[in-house]
């Protein structure tokens, strides 16, 4: 009986041996000499895009077999053309990663219709950072303060992606609530359009997350006369002096129903430009990402990558976003109400 208990403990200790040394190298051949795609939900050459391909560049460091991974972009209606991608066609293989708008789990709070996906089945990996909204104008608008664009009575073009979006609601409440002549034009694919726009004069200026406006817009800031670029609002206190004491939208916002509403709004912006997996994709995959997106924002080649380009990473968490998809979810009645009204949603 000693004997066969022996033997027995024996043939499970090896076999416990066996699938712990083979536990990495299965981990490796989930991902050795494969590519995972990065869904980028906004056009080459904007802000978002640009943190996308930083992060694409380290991110297969941190993934068990360093497999190539490739960014890729699929514009559409501020992104949710790239949501409805991963929502509803991308295979559930733990190789295909998107990011696209944050604002989507605010609308289908909302009970907006016309999406296609259910932001809470999504495995979400993170964000890269918490933004900064900020508006701002070119000189050629011949207004250079927040105080002299109140008191003007001349027209403003401000450009925007969609109705609906941040950079759309911004002004449109400003409007309403504060007396200004901004006139919205939609339709751009992303900021990269909006900025040739605004360089050729077809726009007078737009809103959109102060990261992005430095990435791609840092020429502009710097400039003189009417090609510089303006800052005249932002969304949080911050020490860059580009910006530093510039009023904060929502003490422009003077109607306190509205400013309430504009504050859970905000919300969104506390988990820009989301990463996540597609439902139903395999738990142990979703671990692997996610450990591998978090490595790679703490990852010194980013950091070092990320201080030459003059931008900022702070990881957002999984669990973070999941407390922000909730909050937005769990908004009261009448402050979905006065959103709807914000962004334009019908009833």
């Amino acid at each position: 009986m000693l004997r066969e208990f022996a033997a027995s403990t024996l043939v499970i200790s090896l076999i416990a041996a066996v699938a712990g040394g083979a536990g990495p190298a299965l981990a490796d051949a989930s991902y050795k000499g494969k590519t995972v795609r990065v869904i980028v939900g906004w056009a080459a050459g904007g802000g978002f895009d640009a943190y996308a391909r930083m992060i694409g560049r380290r991110l297969g460091d941190h993934l068990p077999g360093k497999p190539t991974v490739i960014v890729e972009n699929m514009t559409g209606a501020g992104s949710v053309k790239a949501a409805n991608y991963m929502y509803n066609v991308a295979t559930a293989n733990g190789l295909i990663l998107g990011s696209f708008t944050s604002d989507l789990p605010l609308l289908q709070a909302l009970g907006e219709r016309g999406l296609k996906v259910d932001t809470r089945k999504f495995n979400w990996v993170g964000a890269a950072f918490k933004a900064t909204f900020a508006c701002a104008v070119m000189g050629s608008a011949g207004v250079g303060s927040w105080k002299d664009i109140k008191e003007s009575k001349k027209m403003i073009r401000m450009g925007a992606n969609r109705r609906g979006s941040n950079m759309f609601v911004v002004p449109s409440l400003l409007n309403q609530t504060a007396g200004t002549n901004f006139k919205m034009v939609v339709g751009y694919r992303g900021t990269s359009q909006i900025t040739l726009a605004l360089r050729t004069k077809e726009l007078d200026g737009a809103c959109w997350n102060w990261m992005s406006m430095k990435v791609r817009s840092g020429s502009m800031l710097k400039a003189k006369g009417d090609a510089k670029l303006i800052p005249f609002t932002v969304s949080r206190r911050l020490d860059d002096p580009m910006v530093k004491g510039l009023p904060l939208i929502h003490e422009l916002i003077s109607e306190p129903d509205t400013r309430a509403a504009y504050e859970k709004y905000i919300l969104v912006d506390e988990m820009p430009g989301p990463y996540a997996l597609p439902p139903g994709t395999p738990q142990d995959y979703v671990d692997a990402m996610r450990a591998a997106f978090k490595a790679t924002l703490n990852d010194p080649k980013l950091l070092d990558d990320a201080k030459r380009a003059r931008v900022e990473f702070n990881y957002v968490s999984p669990d973070e976003m999941n407390h922000y998809v909730n909050e937005l979810f769990s908004a009261p009645d009448k402050v979905k109400k006065v959103i709807r009204t914000m962004i334009g949603l019908k009833s």
